[in-house]
């Protein structure tokens, strides 16, 4: 644990807070209404949804795999030097080297 630090005593015997200084809230009201200010948080935009600018995807089916950090490290770092756009690219790539490889399965349809 840290050594305690050499510091002089907190004297504030002498303090004495100020008092708030507030302007008129009823003049600054009555200026901002005149300057056209009719809320304190201004005009809110209506919030923006991309959703509805996005196409329809065909992938509508998930595949969750548990695996060790370091193959899904191993995963995406291929994917990255490979330079593909998706996770899927990469999975598709790789069943269709592993059933090219495979002469007994090159019976099972390719995408």
């Amino acid at each position: 644990m840290a050594e305690p630090r050499n510091r002089p005593a907190l004297n504030l015997d002498d303090f004495e807070p100020k008092a708030a200084n507030r302007t008129d809230a009823g003049a600054a009201r009555q200026a901002a209404s005149e300057l056209g200010f009719t809320a304190r948080e201004g005009h809110q935009p209506m919030p923006f949804d991309g959703r509805c600018y996005r196409r329809p995807s065909p992938r509508t089916a998930q595949l969750n795999i548990a695996t060790r950090p370091e193959i899904k490290d191993r995963f995406w770092r291929l994917a990255y030097e490979l330079d593909v756009a998706s996770g899927e690219e990469l999975l598709m790539r790789m069943l269709d080297s592993f059933i090219q490889s495979q002469p007994a399965l090159n019976t099972v349809k390719k995408r």
